[in-house]
């Protein structure tokens, strides 16, 4: 008994290999994006002081004020100020994103690592803070993260 033998017309290998090029080049930006916003938290562990941040049971943290190291800037903003943090010590999902308004105690916070997948956030808004979610909150959490991977590393 002879072998079967299968042929398949040329478009689809050519149709294949158009579909494992995009990918590709789909997964390499995000693996550029996600270097990016490593070498951030990376810049972030080497500070040597640690910060104290408050609120923590609301993003997920055992404890309501949590340690952590921290940069931050105005650049690119009105008056506001991001800071990146990693909580020290090491935890799951330890980096917290923050913009904040001190002129309008006003702030937005997320909680991620370099997998940048929102786990948690929360928002202060005239002093009164709660757990935050939905559509504003996916898209504020995307702009804070787009800030850091298009922030040039000084």
């Amino acid at each position: 008994m002879s072998p079967i033998r299968v042929v398949l017309p040329r478009r689809i290998f050519v149709l294949g290999a158009a579909m494992g090029v995009a990918t590709a080049g789909a997964a390499r930006a995000q693996s550029s994006h996600e270097d990016k916003f490593r070498r951030w938290v990376h810049l972030a562990e080497y500070v040597t002081i640690t910060v104290p941040l408050k609120n923590g049971l609301l993003l997920g943290f055992r404890y309501d004020e949590i340690g952590g190291r921290q940069i931050g800037t105005t650049r690119g903003t009105s008056g506001a100020v991001r800071t990146l943090t990693v909580i020290a010590p090491h935890q799951p999902d330890r980096v917290i994103l923050m913009t904040s308004d001190f002129a309008k105690t006003k702030y937005a916070i997320h909680r991620t690592d370099t997998h940048l997948k929102r786990v948690a956030s929360a928002r202060q808004i005239d002093g009164k803070a709660s757990a935050w979610s939905g559509p504003e909150c996916e898209a504020d959490f995307a702009a804070q993260v787009d800030f850091w991977i298009a922030e040039t590393l000084d």
